[in-house]
């Protein structure tokens, strides 16, 4: 396993509505916001934030990230790492432009950093077919955030662009996507879209409930398994789903994680099942389900605030909590504690053999953390 961890900063909930239609994307001419001239950064600095400067081992500056901003969500390959990125508001500290969200492309091995954008509203990133896909979302003053766009990973150019199914509500409702190899997923609203890797059609449609919104999409390590997270706004536990790719047929259905479930549930698909973490209201929680009829596993009941976030990169256990501002490894078999260290307004985790990224309101990190937290 790789040496070295990182993190990204995320802000924003993957469903925040219920939608009414479930029709497909539509190609439309390419995005005029997205082709942007790339911009080129210089190579990253070793140093970093102090409050978690004990795991940082590289610092990259990320355009806007570096002088106010947010980290929001990654996606990554044996060649780079893509960040989707909020820039500061005029307002100052703390406030992020949403509609401005920029995509910047990390090159693992120079540490270069190019962007472009913007892409309005996007929350959705993933490697599929050889190409890179960024999903925006439905916002009722904002049309232009409707999309979804097909980009060459190394030139970041917009090879494609497609209109969201159309949305109505008062509420926003932004996409979430899940890609391995040839396959490709995206979450909206109500309805799970198997699409195509090669140009983005919809092959098949699930409806997830007219009650519900797609919170989280995750594909297990093998490949096989796509679990998704839904908040059921007529249920008090959050729902997650678990389907095969190779069929898309649905393999199980549980609420068995337990609690309220505010804002829904993400997962994070491990090889004997899925992690799960999900606000209560008072507290948030920590669940681990069986791949087999999705029933829950022993943990280690870790306490956790509604800040908390789960993922797995490069076979560790990882939660981050923006709300106690801590980042912390764990057993992937029990969830219990390795080792922890200060980091500032939470964060989502992603890695490989090659090294995993953090990223957040200062900066983008590439991580050296603890020996205790197993990786070699």
């Amino acid at each position: 396993m790789a040496r070295y961890v990182g993190i990204i900063l995320l802000l924003a909930c993957a469903g925040c509505g219920v939608p009414t239609a479930e029709q497909s994307p539509s190609a439309s001419p390419p995005a005029t916001t997205a082709t942007a001239s790339p911009t080129v950064a210089p190579s990253a600095s070793p140093s970093g934030s102090p409050s978690i400067t004990p795991w940082i081992a590289r610092t990259f500056q990320v355009a806007a990230v570096g002088n106010g901003g947010s980290a929001n969500v990654m996606a990554l390959d044996k060649n780079a790492v893509y960040v989707l990125y909020q820039p500061q508001t005029q307002q100052g500290p703390g406030t992020v432009d949403v509609i401005g969200t920029m995509l910047a492309q990390i090159d693992r091995k120079t540490g270069t950093v190019v962007t472009v954008g913007p892409f309005p509203g996007a929350l959705a990133l993933a490697i599929a077919g050889g190409a890179l896909w960024v999903a925006g979302g439905y916002s009722p003053d904002r049309p232009d955030a409707s999309f979804l766009d097909r980009l060459d990973p190394f030139s970041l150019r917009v090879q494609q662009h497609l209109s969201l199914p159309p949305q109505t509500g008062q509420n926003a409702i932004f996409a979430t996507l899940a890609g391995s190899g040839t396959s490709l997923w995206m979450g909206f609203g109500q309805t799970l879209y198997r699409l195509s890797p090669v140009d983005g059609h919809t092959i098949a449609t699930q409806p997830i409930g007219a009650d519900a919104a797609v919170t989280s999409l995750s594909i297990n390590p093998a490949g096989t398994v796509l679990y998704l997270g839904a908040n059921r706004y007529a249920m008090t536990s959050p729902t997650v789903y678990e389907w095969s790719v190779a069929s898309g047929a649905l393999l199980a259905s549980s609420s068995a994680a337990g609690g309220q479930g505010l804002g829904g549930v993400q997962v994070a698909a491990a090889t004997d099942g899925v992690w799960v973490s999900f606000a209560t209201g008072m507290m948030g929680a920590v669940g681990h389900l069986r791949a087999s009829g999705l029933q829950p596993l022993p943990t280690a009941g870790e306490r956790h605030s509604n800040g908390v976030r789960v993922f797995l990169a490069d076979g560790v256990l990882w939660t981050t909590d923006g709300m106690t501002g801590l980042l912390t490894c764990a057993d992937p078999a029990t969830g219990a504690t390795r080792a922890s260290t200060a980091m500032p307004f939470g964060g989502v985790v992603i890695g490989d053999a090659q090294g995993v990224y953090l990223g957040g309101y200062e900066a983008v990190y590439l991580l050296h953390p603890d020996p205790a937290c197993g990786i070699s």
